[in-house]
């Protein structure tokens, strides 16, 4: 993660009008490169040794919600009960929304200047209207957040204000919410692609700069066999194919919004490293919206 300038993190704490405050953040994580500085002729090539104050390390972090998930505040129903283990956490430590992350970072984490936010904890649990509706076994049910709902949108600026206040921006996205990237139905896969971009909007409009979305695929990487000498995989190639032309849109639009595009080791394509170099050096061709 780049590091924020101090200076940056100074503005952001202080200011209390919301662009400005994301403005900040940004141009904070762009550094000195990105606002047009660079190095003087004669140092470059050089290897500078570089030593960090804990304070300097503490404003290249950030806090990560899904790291204490077990704090926040889930739908719960009636053939659902919460662990023990859960409600001595949430006793110990106090049961959270994303609306109060921001400033249990401050609290928590002092020196942290942001967060990476889990898409699963996004939404007024309350309020059914910020959530997709699944139909199943002749039964509807609130789903995933969706943002694009303007209930959504009046909750994300919410958690702009309560980043605002206490000073701490928001960084990153994990979101499980995008499915299929690189699946053969191409239905699923555009339906992914749809949702990743509701997701992009809604990052631009809290702060964000990258988020992660998973590549789907085949759960179990299809076996090489082996032809003239050589092992070779021809059942993974409409794979690669999909998820690469998905991941492409992504970039472009990712570039339109200002978030970058990343890529974990989740599962499907992405389980092994070497897949997703392919799908990055594929991508990265043709724009750098990829991470």
């Amino acid at each position: 993660m780049k590091k924020i300038s101090e200076e940056a993190i100074k503005e952001m704490s202080g200011s209390r009008n919301r662009r400005d405050f994301l403005k900040s953040a940004a141009i904070g994580a762009m550094g000195v490169a990105g606002l047009g500085f660079s190095l003087p002729e004669e140092s470059k090539g050089q290897v500078i040794p570089v030593t960090r104050t804990r304070e300097e390390k503490l404003k290249s972090m950030a806090s990560n919600s899904y790291a204490v998930n077990q704090l926040f505040r889930r739908r719960v129903s009636a053939q659902q009960t919460e662990r023990p283990e859960t409600a001595r956490l949430k006793e110990k430590y106090r049961e959270l929304t994303l609306l109060d992350f921001p400033q249990f970072t401050k609290d928590t984490y002092p020196g942290v200047p942001a967060m990476d936010l889990w898409s699963s904890l996004f939404g007024d649990f309350t309020d059914d209207s910020m959530f997709t509706r699944v139909e199943r076994n002749n039964q509807v049910r609130p789903g995933e957040f969706d943002p694009s709902s303007l209930s959504s949108k009046r909750y994300l600026d919410q958690l702009v204000t309560r980043m605002v206040s206490a000073g701490i921006s928001a960084t990153h996205i994990s979101n499980n919410a995008p499915r299929n990237l690189a699946d053969l139905d191409d239905e699923l896969r555009k339906e992914g692609i749809r949702v990743a971009k509701l997701w992009l909007d809604a990052s631009k409009q809290i702060g964000i700069r990258s988020m992660r979305v998973n590549t789907g695929g085949p759960q179990i990487i299809p076996a090489s066999v082996i032809q003239g000498g050589y092992p070779r995989n021809e059942e993974i190639v409409p794979y690669f194919r999909n998820g690469i032309e998905s991941f492409r849109e992504l970039a472009e639009y990712g570039e339109k919004t200002g978030v970058k595009i990343t890529i974990e080791n989740h599962w499907g394509l992405a389980a092994h490293p070497q897949n997703i170099i392919v799908i990055l050096n594929e991508v990265n061709s043709f724009n750098d919206g990829l991470n």
